[in-house]
């Protein structure tokens, strides 16, 4: 069934865009961590 297909891609995608701002969430944070572990260092 083509709908079927579609609806699969289209989670599929969703998916891979979820987990890809779930990824550049967790990058950002780790920067921030290590951005506070050098200013508590410089004190």
């Amino acid at each position: 069934m083509p709908i079927e297909h579609e609806l699969r891609a289209l989670a599929k995608t969703y998916s891979e865009k979820l987990s890809g701002q779930i990824d550049a969430r967790r990058r950002r944070g780790q920067v921030a961590i290590q951005e506070l572990r050098i200013k508590n260092q410089e004190k």
